[in-house]
Parts: structure tokens; sequence; C-alpha cells
């Protein structure tokens, strides 16, 4: 058997297919976070244009202030994501991604026959000196 465990073939494929839908996750996530806070923009204007008491229009500047720093880190996720979603959405990477999880398929049985536990099926009767099943040659 094998000495300290490292990661398998099988798993460091499977870990990239992860992480592939993981950025596209977080990319479409971030981009409802952007859609949302600028939905607000208007409503953030307005109750600032129609608010006569200083106090609460400044409330309402922190309000905006916050709004924009969550906008601005979802939509600095998204950019730094694009490219790999980009990439992700080609029919040639869709294509790789079928091919690598049949591959992962693959490899996993392998990995299984070559770590599990083995057991040896003779294929002669070499090893018994002709006696089959336990027989007693006389």
């Amino acid at each position: 058997m094998r000495g300290e465990r490292e990661k398998l073939p099988s798993e460091a494929l499977q870990d990239f297919l992860t992480w592939m839908k993981a950025c596209q996750d977080e990319y479409e996530a971030s981009k409802a976070i952007v859609q949302e806070e600028e939905s607000k923009h208007q409503d953030f204007w307005h109750a600032l244009e129609l608010e006569p008491k200083a106090e609460k229009r400044s409330r309402i500047a922190t309000v905006i202030h916050n709004s924009r720093v969550r906008r601005r880190e979802a939509k600095d996720k998204m950019q730094m994501l694009e490219r790999v979603v980009l990439f992700a959405r080609k029919e040639q990477t869709k294509l790789l991604f079928r091919e690598l999880k049949k591959l992962i398929k693959e490899q996993a049985a392998e990995e299984a026959r070559i770590y599990g536990e083995r057991e040896y099926k003779p294929r002669t009767d070499a090893l018994t000196g002709g006696v089959q099943d336990g027989a007693n040659p006389s």
C-alpha cells in the first residue's frame, strides 16, 4: 500500500472541475449583487433629494456609501472571474469538461483497482501440483 496520502489524479481532475464550477457560481452571485445594488440607485438619490433634514441625509449618504462599496466588491470579483467564466462557456470547453468527467470515472476505477484489495486467481494448476479445488492427488 501507499505511505502518506497524496492526491490521486482523479481527485486533482475533480478538484479542477469543482473549482471551475465554483468560479461560475461566484460570478453569477456577484453579478446578482451588482444588479441589486444598481437597482437601488434611483431610490437612494430620490430619498436624498427629498429629505429636508441634514441628519437623515447623512444617514442616507452612509447607506449609499455602503451600497457602493458592496457593489464595487462584487464587480471586482466579477471582473476577476470573467475570463475563467468566458472560457468555461465556450463549446470546446464544454466538450472538454464532458471528456474530463469520463476520464475521472475511468481514472477513479483504475485507482480503485490499483489501491484496492488485490486477490490473485490462478490461471493454471501450477501452484497446486495438478490439484484442483482441494482434492488430493492419488
